[in-house]
């Protein structure tokens, strides 16, 4: 089996996260062009990317499981973080929780696989 790309769909999320509070950052400090981007970033990233997250979560971990690369991430684990990871748009604090959980999914997958 070939290897998954579906970790992309999963690493543009905290990406971008970090891309729009940083934008936020900056348009407190005065740069009110930043507050635009600010605001484009949260519809993209709230409204688009978080059934590409949970989605691509899930379909990585289904594919490093049926591939014989020497780590199986855990089902019910990940397939939980992708699963209230949707219910970010009633509470940040859960959409902050994920994000810690798909930095750790990626950095344990960078360490067992390779990429990214």
């Amino acid at each position: 089996m070939r290897e998954s790309n579906w970790w992309y769909g999963v690493a543009v999320v905290p990406i971008l996260t970090a891309v729009v509070w940083i934008s936020h950052l900056g348009a407190e400090a005065g740069f009110p062009l930043l507050s635009v981007i600010t605001g484009i970033g949260l519809v993209f990233v709230g409204g688009l990317l978080v059934p590409l997250f949970s989605v691509s979560l899930i379909m990585d971990v289904r594919a490093l499981n049926q591939s014989e690369n020497g780590w199986n991430p855990s089902k019910p684990l990940y397939y939980f973080i992708a699963a209230i990871h949707v219910f970010g748009f009633v509470t940040p604090l859960v959409y902050v929780a994920t994000l810690f959980g798909a930095t750790a999914y990626l950095t344990q997958r960078h360490k067992n696989v390779g990429s990214p």
